[in-house]
């Protein structure tokens, strides 16, 4: 019988067809976009120990490649609320394709760069500070990634020697190298599951597992877990003569230019890429997956990692060269990125901004990012609670490519800091708290008086500062402060004891966010505060 003949299945299919099509018209959540000139396309950004965020490019405003000879970058700092303006210094290589990671100081420790550069130093305030060159590298590296271990020491994994990632010439970084302060680098660690010296151009990017790895630094000494962009996952124990563990593979496909990001300690949200690294005609993954695992535990064993993939209706929306930003309260932001695997291009380039939160894995639709983000775009949360998101068609029109050099940057209000009606919501504040502790110790933060009109903190969280390039980055981790209290409940202070988490639950050195939470989640202006 068909429909038509059919009055109650004709009402039904009417109603199916209108609830599918307001579930795809619905009305994205309370938030709003500015906008800010930043000068330069922002392919790299990081937080300084004071807050701020340092943008940087190649040598020129617009596009890469300046020339091979070049020993200059483009730098620019944002206050919060506007950019200091754009200034060229000599850094000994261009930082373009380098690794970067925030050091147990606080400081942006940057490594590598255009062309196949073993430079190695740091951004203090305004300025590149070059390492003397007995801690150079041992080898040149173009898109390797950095990590922060627990001990404070500094591992550096993958690149290649050649100035173009698939060029013939290109060879992958078996290699790891560690730093310690003062220290040369040491190459003790060869990792053997690298392909050695194989060309590029027959052994993509995520199948020969050479550049820009996902690297999370673990509890344990020297321990760290790759997580991609390869398929095939791993631990690596590096004070044991490189020794490498395989785990449970992350679904059947690599994930090139694929996001992924520590939302809670030993638990990681990858979502979207590719299988390979320049193949233009792919479309983006839908995929996404949590990766679960005992961050304390020093275990070879594949059950102690889980892989879940996020059902379809609580998957993110398909995406490449995305950025995922972990917020106060936990959730994590997934913005930028384009549907199709091309570089430089941002034709495809996708708006829709979203929320996870790994409590439900309900996804929030935000209002569309309103600047085209794609390949080597950035964002990172702002100690405001805001997030800034850079970057995006840096090479413009050069080689044949399609895009607009975007030399602005939007911040997003999230959705915690407004009311339903969009006017900004009252938010707890600090009037008081250390700016320097030790891991598992008691710390007192202050919030205000009984008779000031902030709301009272219900709860605390500690979010690492960071750093990002090529949608690489090691060093962002929330972490609850599971254990706090009033003091003096009768008096008149807000005072409250907080026992900040071990090393064994994820606490890496450096400098962390302390955000401070109402109970309706609105986040207050963070505190920075240097974990030792």
């Amino acid at each position: 019988m068909s429909l038509l003949r059919n009055p109650i299945m004709l009402g039904l299919a009417v109603f199916l067809m209108a609830s599918a099509a307001l579930a795809q018209t619905r009305t994205p959540v309370q938030s709003k976009w500015d906008k800010v000139n930043l000068g330069l396309v922002g392919v790299s950004a990081a937080h300084t120990p004071d807050g701020n965020v340092v943008f940087w490019s190649g040598d020129e405003t617009k596009k890469p490649y300046a020339g091979t000879g070049t020993r200059n970058t483009l730098f620019t700092i944002f206050n919060g609320t506007a950019a200091s303006g754009v200034s060229r210094q000599e850094v000994g290589t261009q930082f373009y394709g380098q690794g970067q990671a925030l050091d147990a100081d606080g400081k942006l420790s940057v490594v590598g760069g255009h062309p196949r550069s073993n430079m190695f130093g740091y951004f203090d305030g305004d300025t590149f500070v070059l390492a003397p060159s007995n801690e150079r590298l041992n080898r040149g590296r173009f898109l390797s990634s950095l990590v922060t271990l627990s001990t404070g020491d500094l591992f550096v994994l993958g690149g290649n020697r050649g100035y173009d990632p698939i060029e013939k010439k290109g060879a992958t970084q078996s290699f790891g190298e560690i730093h310690s302060p003062g220290q040369a680098w040491s190459e003790r660690v060869r990792l053997t599951w690298f392909i050695k010296d194989a060309p590029l151009a027959t052994a993509e990017m995520t199948k020969d597992r050479t550049n820009n790895p996902w690297l999370f630094a673990m509890a344990g000494p020297e321990h760290v877990f790759y997580a991609g962009p390869s398929k095939d996952m791993k631990r690596l124990f590096l004070n044991n003569n490189g020794r490498i563990y395989s785990t449970v593979a992350r679904g059947t496909s690599d994930a090139a230019h694929g996001s992924a990001v520590m939302y809670r300690p030993g638990e990681i949200l990858v979502t979207g890429g590719v299988p390979k690294y320049s193949d233009g005609n792919q479309n983006a993954s839908a995929a996404a997956y949590t990766i679960k695992f005992d961050i304390g535990v020093h275990s070879t064993r594949n059950r102690d990692v889980t892989v879940t993939k996020l059902d379809a209706g609580k998957s993110p929306t398909a995406r490449a060269f995305h950025n995922s930003v972990v917020l106060p309260d936990g959730n994590v932001l997934i913005v930028g990125g384009s549907s199709k695997g091309k570089l430089y291009d941002d034709r495809n380039a996708v708006h829709k901004t979203e929320i996870w939160n790994p409590a439900d894995g309900s996804i929030k639709t935000l209002r569309d990012l309103p600047t085209k983000r794609t390949y080597e775009s950035t964002a990172l949360l702002l100690p405001d609670a805001r997030v800034i998101v850079a970057g995006g068609g840096y090479c413009g029109t050069c080689e044949g490519y399609t895009a607009t050099p975007h030399t602005d940057a939007d911040i997003l209000t999230p959705p915690y800091l407004l009311t339903s009606t969009g006017a900004v919501a009252a938010r707890p504040e600090f009037s008081m708290a250390p700016t320097e502790a030790r891991a598992g110790s008691h710390i007192t933060v202050r919030m205000g008086t009984n008779q000031d009109s902030a709301p009272v903190a219900a709860k605390f969280s500690l979010v690492r500062m960071s750093s990002t390039s090529h949608g690489v980055n090691t060093d962002q981790r929330w972490l609850e402060i599971k254990e706090f209290g009033r003091l003096n409940p009768r008096s008149m202070a807000r005072d409250f004891d907080l026992t900040l988490p071990t090393r064994a639950e994820g606490l890496i050195p450096g400098n962390h966010m302390l955000f401070a939470l109402d109970d309706k989640g609105v986040p207050s202006v963070a505190r920075i505060i240097n974990i030792k």
